[in-house]
């Protein structure tokens, strides 16, 4: 397989793109010093000029045109590819386990403030009276009465309020969970509301 320098393959095709040094460097966040260096590594590794440079312009040989034309595909297949891989690990719902009453007495009244700020995710709330096993069932977080963290469960205290059916109450969540970074938001959220709501 042969195969070039890929940080000069890059600044190439940002800036055959761009018919710019300076609009790809800009794109890619180094200076347009460096982006030259990779054209020029590059044109040297391959034995071909690639691009034709004056005061004022800056073209694409023939073979640049040739090259450009013919790996452009394959930037597109890996980003294509990369952001397939990044939206299969990238959560975009929440889900709850709480009473029916908690749910519409103290739960949805503070939704839209999450749902403003975050508005790519879907909050999933799943009504029950009886205790969920988070794991085994695909939830997020429990509003429940006030329970002890284990090893594996994390549980935060609800501040009491009158709004708050049943009493004191936390927020009890899979460890594992909160590695993802819209679990993470919502736990914030929901514990500085609470806070807020209770000076």
């Amino acid at each position: 397989m042969t195969l070039p320098p890929l940080q000069a393959l890059i600044c190439f095709e940002a800036v055959a793109r761009h018919r710019s040094m300076k609009e790809a460097a800009q794109e890619l966040h180094i200076t347009a010093s460096a982006v030259s260096q990779q054209i020029a590594k590059l044109e040297a590794w391959v034995n071909v000029r690639l691009f034709m440079r004056g005061p004022r312009f800056l073209t694409l040989t023939t073979e640049g045109q040739i090259y450009l034309r013919e790996i452009q595909p394959a930037f597109n297949q890996l980003s294509r590819a990369t952001q397939r891989l990044m939206d299969s690990g990238w959560q975009t719902t929440v889900t709850v386990s709480c009473t029916a009453e908690i749910a519409s007495q103290w739960l949805l009244p503070r939704l839209k403030g999450f749902e403003y700020y975050h508005p790519g995710v879907e909050v999933i709330i799943n009504t029950t009276h009886r205790t969920v096993d988070l794991r085994s069932e695909g939830i997020d977080f429990a509003v429940c009465h006030e329970a002890h963290a284990t090893a594996e469960w994390m549980s935060h205290r609800l501040v009491h309020a009158p709004r708050l059916p049943g009493g004191n109450m936390a927020l009890v969540y899979d460890k594992a969970a909160i590695l993802q970074p819209v679990c993470y938001d919502f736990r914030d959220w929901l514990l500085e509301k609470t806070e807020a709501d209770n000076p």
